[in-house]
């Protein structure tokens, strides 16, 4: 077979059709032209197909897969009032089994061979003006798991609230890619079709690279803490290096429950108006006026030139090319 040529099953699946066949087409043929020659085969009426489709027709169906950004294939409505839909599924030829087979979907997340590396990352609250943030320095083997703990310990945070990690990729489609963090119970939920990998399988290494260079840390469902991760640089790994390590911070994490960042900055107005009236009810929640200048969270702090004397090579770390 061609290259450029792909096997493909097609499944017809509605109310009162439900039919598959294997077509091998190219992967430059036009939607249009892949849709006459599939409905045809089908015996379906063309004048049907809904209208929304007909802004597609000449892309070529090769964007479909790529859009998909799986082996799963792609999924198009034909007739909404019957509620028809076509599936185009890739396939490939077992010699084994001797017969064409559906392909086995490619893992959104790729594991990657590098060697052991110490990451500095910087983490900030997004939304809040001035800005709250923390910089440590972890190893590129941590987990998304662990480096949701380093999150909660150096934030203050009380970890008690859903949490999950998210990022777009860096390619022409900008896709969000959603790794997913434990229940409240402490386990993960068995459903993962809106996630594309579990944060206890996933380390740092396997996402950060020179081309990602930044994740978004989402705490909290409800108040919506949203925290940008930025990897600042690479150094090589060292023996007896203490994972991890929090190097520098500005300002206080957020009283949990206060209603995210809006809510923070209201809080931030009431406590220094005596006069407003619900001046003593927000002093009674908080315990007490709260500080947003004092960090509670012991940081060794370093400057930028001194975590490069005590962990650069050549005094000079630097984002590496990645080798995916």
């Amino acid at each position: 077979m061609n290259s450029k040529e792909i096997n493909v099953k097609v499944k017809i699946i509605g109310k009162d059709s439900n039919q598959e066949k294997i077509f091998s087409t190219s992967l430059t043929i036009t939607l249009k032209k892949f849709m006459n020659i599939v409905l045809e085969e089908f015996g379906l009426n063309k004048n049907k197909i809904d209208k929304d489709l007909r802004y597609l027709e000449n892309i070529p169906i090769f964007n479909f897969f790529i859009l998909d950004s799986s082996s799963e294939g792609f999924t198009l409505n034909l007739d909404r009032n019957k509620d028809i839909q076509l599936k185009v599924i890739p396939l490939k030829y077992s010699k084994k089994e001797k017969k064409y087979i559906e392909l086995e979907p490619e893992p959104t997340i790729r594991k990657r061979n590098v060697p052991k590396q110490i990451y500095q990352l910087k983490i900030s609250i997004k939304y809040i003006s001035p800005p709250i943030w923390r910089r440590i320095l972890i190893s590129n083997y941590s987990t998304f798991a662990e480096l949701h703990d380093v999150i909660q310990e150096f934030f203050n945070w009380d970890n008690y609230h859903l949490h999950e990690f998210y990022y777009y990729t860096q390619d022409y489609i900008h896709r969000q890619i959603r790794i997913q963090g434990l229940d409240i119970d402490g386990s993960f939920s068995p459903n993962l079709d809106f996630y594309d990998a579990r944060e206890d399988d996933i380390r740092l290494c396997d996402v950060f690279s020179t081309e990602q260079r930044a994740v978004n840390y989402l705490y909290d469902f409800g108040d919506n803490w949203q925290h940008n991760i930025k990897l600042e640089k690479i150094f090589p790994y060292k023996d007896g290096f203490q994972s991890p390590l929090c190097v520098g911070g500005k300002r206080a994490t957020p009283p949990e429950d206060c209603g995210g960042p809006y809510g923070y900055q209201e809080i931030l107005e009431i406590q220094e108006n005596k006069k407003h009236p619900q001046y003593k009810e927000r002093i009674t929640w908080l315990g007490g006026k709260f500080d947003p200048n004092k960090i509670s969270t012991q940081i060794i702090k370093m400057t930028p030139r001194e975590i490069e004397q005590k962990f650069g090579f050549n005094s000079e770390a630097r984002i590496e090319k990645s080798q995916h």
